[in-house]
């Protein structure tokens, strides 16, 4: 394999990985609700007072969580309810690889609680905004769509990528 071909495979894969996780990402929102509505098994968001939320740190840097690797803006924090009391909300957070950190926060800290729900409308959207993208990829060249009638090009040489250039020695 060419350092070119090689090049390419990873355009390509690198393109396919954005936009698996951008349909999959747009499919969904959160919505703000009352925290009474909240229940166990869902991904929530939630807005902790300051003192709450550095209590979540502490426990996370105590664990070994990887903190550098959550969204700390807002004092917000997105995971899966495990269990909820009157006075209390277990919820799981997720890190790099396969780190969990389950934490209690008492309810009276929470300042705002969203769930995490099928969005239809993003969802259109998304969709739309993929075909058209590979339509404009097929139409540029970024993606072969079909064969070609020149039996003298050598595809080992061939970068069909028009969004840049690679020079080749």
């Amino acid at each position: 394999m060419t350092g070119t071909t090689y090049v390419l495979r990873q355009c390509h894969k690198l393109v396919a990985m954005s936009a698996l996780v951008l349909f999959v990402g747009g499919c969904f929102s959160y919505t703000t609700v009352p925290l009474e509505t909240i229940v166990p098994d869902q991904q929530a968001r939630l807005v902790l007072d300051q003192d709450a939320f550095g209590r979540v740190m502490n426990q996370a840097a105590i664990e070994g969580f990887p903190v550098q690797a959550m969204n700390l803006s807002g004092n917000r924090l997105s995971g899966r309810v495990a269990e909820k009391s009157a006075e209390t909300l277990t919820i799981q957070l997720r890190g790099a690889g396969a780190s969990v950190l389950t934490t209690r926060i008492a309810t009276r800290a929470i300042q705002e609680a969203a769930i995490r729900e099928f969005d239809r409308n993003n969802t259109i959207i998304t969709v739309a905004a993929g075909v058209g993208a590979m339509a404009l990829m097929i139409q540029g060249g970024v993606i072969p769509a079909g064969t070609t009638d020149n039996p003298d090009v050598d595809p080992e040489n061939m970068i069909g990528l028009r969004l840049f250039s690679i020079p080749v020695p």
